[in-house]
């Protein structure tokens, strides 16, 4: 059986796993959203929640430019190989404790122009490789994340004022963004303001 015709057996089990990868990538991608490798883009489409079955390979999700109102604790658990997300220009008001704890590899999050007053406590420890947090909002909160940010010394959010150069009016709120090594080049001694 094997020895008569080795090549059209290793045919059909290469047909077959294609087939799976394929219907994988077509399945496994929620209809709100496109996919397109390791990228969900679900932004813009006036979605009110996170959809369910992002693959669980996700390395990067746009969910910008919709009407979530809360990330709740389970919607993006067992994500755990996401590295950027993208939450900007929403209407969150809340992030729910637990949220992002499957997200050990995040990288970069943005979550400017929401309508936060509070992020949970363990926000950042919940994301130990985070390397870029965006966010601009209300004075308040930014003061707050100014403190928590100061007292623990996470490891990349530091704080900085936006300048009409990078997009944002004058006297507007301050603003929350880049590496240590960006804001120090740009903003110097005014950082820990």
């Amino acid at each position: 059986m094997g020895g008569r015709h080795p090549f059209k057996y290793r045919f059909h089990w290469i047909c077959l796993i294609s087939l799976i990868v394929y219907l994988e990538s077509v399945l496994g991608c929620p209809t709100e959203c496109v996919c397109q490798g390791k990228n969900v883009d679900c932004s813009y489409r006036k979605l009110s929640y996170v959809p369910t079955n992002i693959p669980k390979d996700t390395q990067k999700l746009e969910l910008q430019g919709n009407n979530l109102t809360i990330m709740r604790k389970n919607d993006l658990q067992g994500l755990r190989h996401l590295k950027v997300l993208q939450l900007l220009e929403n209407q969150i008001q809340t992030i729910e404790r637990g949220a992002f704890r499957d997200l050990v590899l995040m990288e970069r999050l943005r979550i400017d122009r929401n309508k936060l007053d509070n992020i949970p406590d363990e926000l950042f420890s919940e994301m130990p490789n985070l390397e870029r947090f965006n966010y601009m909002g209300r004075h308040s909160l930014n003061s707050k994340l100014e403190e928590r940010t100061k007292s623990t010394k996470e490891k990349g959010i530091y704080l900085g004022r936006r300048t009409r150069e990078q997009g944002c009016i004058p006297n507007s709120p301050r603003s929350i963004g880049g590496t240590k090594k960006q804001l120090m080049t740009e903003f110097g001694p005014e950082l820990s303001k």
